[in-house]
């Protein structure tokens, strides 16, 4: 009669995990959103900026993979980066629902911002935590705290602020 208790990580997740310690990649960070050559051909597409034909070769690997949260993650990602904030917050809010996910967090609360729905952005900015990522973390505050105490607070140079904190974060 015990419920079977669900993971919060999955065997593909913990694979993935000692092949970067091996690598040397730093935990979380993914490389690839899979194995397939359609996976492959769409994480080449984002690397490189190719926002549209991401999206194309990530919507393939969704149709064959429905479950693929890093996929759906960046493909929430590749909207967000056309300005297509209505479709990016489907995809990133598909992946909050079944957990919390930090970067489909980051990204929400972006698009949340970018739509000037500031109450929206706080929230998705709340689940958002990576002390590794100190600066980024210091802007996002800043904002929440901006969003809370003043009583106009310009939805645009809020998103400018978390996005130039992630520009400079990546170089």
């Amino acid at each position: 009669m015990s419920a079977k208790k669900g993971s919060d990580f999955s065997r593909r997740d913990l694979l993935f995990g000692f092949v970067d310690r091996i690598r040397g990649r730093e935990p979380g960070e993914k490389a690839v959103t899979g194995v397939t050559q359609e996976s492959s051909e769409a994480d080449g597409h984002f690397a490189a900026g190719r926002w549209s034909e991401a999206v194309n070769a990530y919507r393939d690997v969704l149709a064959r993979e429905s479950g693929n949260e890093e996929a759906r993650v960046r493909l929430g990602i590749c909207f967000y980066r056309q300005g297509k904030h209505t479709q990016a917050v489907v995809e990133l809010g598909r992946v909050l629902r079944k957990r919390s996910h930090n970067l489909a967090s980051l990204y929400l609360g972006l698009c949340h911002a970018r739509r000037g729905e500031l109450d929206k952005a706080a929230t998705a900015w709340k689940a958002y935590f990576e002390p590794s990522r100190v600066p980024l973390m210091r802007e996002i505050n800043f904002q929440l705290a901006r969003i809370e105490t003043e009583k106009e607070v310009d939805s645009g140079s809020v998103a400018a602020a978390v996005e130039e904190a992630l520009a400079a974060e990546q170089g």
